[in-house]
């Protein structure tokens, strides 16, 4: 590769002193990206706006949404919302069960020792949703589909 963009700036640039140029191309984080952009023929690539790939974030069935490209590790960036819960003690209904987990208004931290068992009487655990949180994360452009 060190070859071809040689050529190619020495194509390009016939009166500057192309070692230079390839020590600063170099000294980039991506020198193909580097040497598109002094040869001004660098374009982001096509992006789309939400992407559904299940093995992002190990959060299935959730829309990512497109934040911004990052050209010089070839990374999108991306926000997705995320219901976060806690696993805590709600109250029992008489069968047994317990309130929809959606609708949950009142839960308890579930406490260690003798309280845990008097708990374990009137509640049952659950996963109980807070509040929903907008979070966010990068994948290599390959994987944005």
């Amino acid at each position: 590769m060190q070859k071809l963009i040689k050529i190619i700036l020495e194509n390009k640039f016939p009166d500057a002193n192309v070692s230079e140029l390839q020590e600063i191309i170099n000294a980039t984080p991506n020198p193909v990206v580097a040497t598109e952009i002094l040869c001004g023929v660098y374009e982001d690539p096509e992006c789309a706006a939400q992407c559904s790939n299940n093995r992002l974030s190990g959060v299935k069935d959730t829309v990512k949404t497109f934040v911004s490209y990052d050209k010089w590790e070839q990374e999108v960036k991306y926000a997705y919302t995320h219901q976060e819960t806690v696993y805590a003690f709600v109250e029992k209904k008489e069968d047994g069960r317990y309130v929809k987990e959606d609708i949950i208004k009142e839960y308890y931290d579930i406490p260690n020792g003798k309280e845990r068992s008097e708990y374990e009487k009137k509640y049952i655990t659950a996963h109980v949703p807070i509040k929903i949180v907008v979070r966010e994360n990068t994948c290599d452009i390959k994987d944005w589909k």
